[in-house]
């Protein structure tokens, strides 16, 4: 099934979307770096060695499952071929693939989003500068790894509109 100029036209359109609120969303991860080392972490005097490991472990389970749930929204969820249609009409069901990989795209960006958000938490209550970096780092490689893909919108949507036809 081949897809008109029009839904072509409407994929390119919802593509540039997502690409936008990528874009966004890896601009905010720039921002809790750039706010965290314009903070600074805690003060210390050499008294407190900052958060425990227990802590540390806390707060990575917590990126962990942020990046497992975000790659199941992500990415399973898109490369998995239709169960039922969206729709009973291919327009519609077209349609409404298109905002279902929007859905999953957002959410799984903002899973991303919030390893950084975590690592820039755990900075500010005591941890050093190596955790900020590094869960901004997880972050931008889950985001990366999350990003908008033109070939797949388009996989994802054609497949939904045949499945109605």
């Amino acid at each position: 099934m081949e897809l008109t100029s029009a839904e072509q036209r409407a994929l390119r359109q919802r593509f540039n979307l997502n690409a936008v609120i990528y874009l966004v969303l890896v601009l905010s991860v720039f921002s809790y770096i750039v706010l965290g080392l314009a903070i600074g972490g805690p003060e210390s005097d050499g008294s407190s060695a900052g958060p425990d490991l227990t802590l540390h472990a806390l707060f990575g389970a917590a990126a962990a499952i942020a990046f497992g749930v975000g790659y199941f929204f992500r990415v399973l969820q898109v490369r998995r071929p239709p169960a039922e249609p969206l729709a009973d009409s291919p327009d519609e069901a077209f349609d409404r693939a298109m905002s279902a990989y929007t859905i999953r795209h957002v959410v799984g960006q903002a899973l991303a989003e919030t390893i950084a958000l975590i690592g820039f938490t755990l900075y500010l209550v005591g941890g050093e500068e190596p955790s900020l970096w590094g869960f901004a780092g997880a972050s931008f490689l889950a985001m990366w790894l999350f990003r908008p893909r033109l070939e797949e919108l388009e996989a994802f949507a054609l497949a939904h509109k045949e499945a109605a036809a």
